[in-house]
């Protein structure tokens, strides 16, 4: 699972920055104008609204935890990362989650292994 290549990367990079991209269109198109049309009690607008983003963010939900899942599987078999980093990877993925993600893709999917790494693997 190590040898990932740069396109994988890069298409895992994206999947783990979406939700903040996200996070702030949804705020803007979901919760803004749901609380404007509930204080006018516009029950059916709030609906369409509910309607159109529920689905966009069960998505994103579910994106969310499939990447995490890959990166719990990934913390768990990757031969660069070993002994106790693993337990705290996947500690830090679990309570930190979306947090986290970033943190984990740059220094164990982006990174390459360092010279030093490469030759204590062999």
């Amino acid at each position: 699972m190590d040898g990932l290549p740069r396109r994988a990367k890069i298409l895992l990079g994206l999947a783990t920055l979406l939700p903040f991209a996200y996070q702030p269109v949804f705020m803007r198109y979901m919760l803004n104008p749901y609380a404007h049309r509930m204080e006018q009690h516009d029950f059916a607008g709030m609906m369409r609204i509910f309607a159109l983003f529920m689905p966009i963010h069960g998505l994103v939900v579910l994106l969310v935890m499939g990447v995490l899942v890959f990166f719990l599987v990934h913390a768990f078999t990757s031969a660069r990362i070993t002994g106790r980093a693993r337990t705290i990877w996947a500690v830090a993925l679990f309570l930190g989650n979306m947090l986290v993600m970033p943190f984990y893709w740059y220094f164990n999917i982006w990174r390459e292994p360092t010279q030093s790494a490469v030759s204590s693997e062999q």
